[in-house]
Formats: structure tokens, sequence, C-alpha cells
């Protein structure tokens, strides 16, 4: 089962994953390894839109810095 955000309520979120013990050592490291970025994964996205300026223009250095539109990713 992929990792999932399963909740966010305000600044707090909660990310879920289950991963399968083998009995071999390494194995499950690079299970454990792979579920782990999964769930950081899910929880990116809440954690980059509190960034998101809402197609504000953003200056930096005198320059302003726009965007069109939202883009979703391409997953």
């Amino acid at each position: 089962m992929p990792a999932q955000l399963i909740e966010q309520k305000g600044n707090t979120i909660k990310v879920q994953f289950t991963f399968e013990l083998t009995g071999q050592m390494l194995r499950d490291e690079v299970a454990l390894q792979d579920v782990l970025n999964e769930a950081g994964q899910a929880a990116m996205g809440p954690m980059l839109k509190q960034f998101d300026t809402q197609g504000e223009p953003i200056r930096v250095n005198g320059v302003k810095h726009t965007v069109k539109a939202y883009a979703p990713p391409d997953l």
C-alpha cells in the first residue's frame, strides 16, 4: 500500500503507510526506505501549498515574477 496523506488539520498532517517485513534485512531496509520516501512525497504537497502565492506577483530585488496559471503535477 503506498503512503497516503490521511488528514490535514491546520498545520498538522497525518501520513499513513504500510510495508511488509520479509525476514531479509536488506530487502526490508530497502522497502522501508521506499515507503518513507513515498510518505515524504505525500507530505510535500501541503508543505509546498502553504507557500503558494495564488498567482500574486512576487518581487525579488526589484524584479517582478508572475505565473499565468496553476499547473498540477504530471503523475
